[in-house]
């Protein structure tokens, strides 16, 4: 049986972080049969990076790829590299995480004992690109048989850096969403239409270190972030209505969830006004949430006073460290 893989890095702008991703992957106990970089548009010197790359790589697999495109966005990178690539295993890794050595080895053994999955993913450590603070992301003891409700009930959970998938996969579902509105969460859209169809399994140990760069989002960034989440479940409310009986909870919970997300990032932004409508959404579809109630509730102390809160907060725990 073949187990050929191909590697799709999808990068912009990424000559700091690419030497490391790539070297990830060759660092792996099971090495794939062609790395796939996709530069999109970048003007950094990403490419001179790869070529180095490619360069010093001599005869010995896995062969590094380089295709060069004007930049399109994350989604017609990945679609490019699937179009080009020759395994019949599809991995992931974005330009700016990193695999650890056991990642392939483990999920292909994965593929063989459940030949009916289409797609493995895995936990992740999340790693602050400005303090260096590492926490381990593993969801997978809450998890069920059923990959597509449980992204519905507990949402997105895969991390793309840490997907192998079936190539097969994107040949029923088709490539990720390259509409501009669904920028950020592309990815998150691509698992649920896997989902529909093919078993997705979760390794659960972080296989792939995920780097969360540093400096905050601006307003018009969580605008658009949280809007391309929000038409990511519209695109699929009606396909899941129609497959559960319970389908009406749990949407409701599903839309009340993303609303007090969009409401707690605006809320760490200092953006109370625009938190509170969000929070106010939330509670129009979950019903009763303390959590998301006492957030409500803290944005109409007014921006004075909850400055001066998160301040105070940010200085004990400043403290704390120091004691500690």
């Amino acid at each position: 049986m073949s187990e050929t893989i191909s590697v799709i890095i999808p990068a912009y702008n990424s000559a700091e972080f690419i030497g490391k991703a790539v070297g990830s992957v060759l660092a792996q106990e099971l090495l794939p049969d062609e790395i796939i970089v996709v530069d999109d548009g970048s003007d950094d010197g990403t490419g001179e990076v790869v070529q180095k790359l490619i360069a010093g790589q001599g005869d010995k697999n896995p062969r590094i790829k380089y295709i060069r495109q004007a930049n399109q966005g994350p989604a017609a990178a990945r679609n490019t590299g699937i179009k080009n690539a020759a395994g019949d295993y599809i991995a992931f890794l974005d330009a700016d995480d990193r695999w650890l050595p056991g990642r392939l080895k483990m999920q292909m053994k994965i593929f063989r004992d459940r030949p009916e999955a289409g797609l493995v993913c895995s936990g992740r450590f999340r790693i602050n690109e400005s303090t260096g603070q590492q926490t381990v992301d593993c969801i997978g003891k809450t998890l069920s048989d059923d990959s597509y409700r449980d992204l519905w009930t507990k949402g997105n959970y895969v991390t793309t850096s840490s997907v192998l998938a079936r190539k097969k996969c994107f040949d029923a579902v088709g490539g990720f969403d390259e509409d501009p509105r669904v920028l950020g969460s592309e990815d998150a859209e691509m698992w649920l239409r896997v989902a529909e169809k093919f078993p997705i399994l979760y390794v659960n140990e972080p296989l792939v270190e995920y780097l969360v760069r540093a400096g905050g989002m601006n307003r018009s960034n969580i605008q658009r972030a949280y809007e391309s989440a929000i038409l990511a479940i519209q695109k699929h409310e009606a396909g899941f209505r129609a497959k559960y009986a319970d389908a009406g909870s749990i949407v409701r919970q599903r839309w009340g969830r993303a609303y007090h997300a969009w409401g707690m990032t605006l809320f760490d932004a200092e953006q109370f006004a625009q938190s509170r409508d969000k929070f106010k959404m939330a509670l129009s579809f979950r019903g009763f949430s303390f959590q998301t109630l006492q957030f409500y509730l803290l944005t109409l102390l007014g921006q004075n006073i909850l400055g001066a809160l998160k301040k105070w907060k940010k200085r004990i725990n400043v403290l704390e460290g120091i004691k500690g």
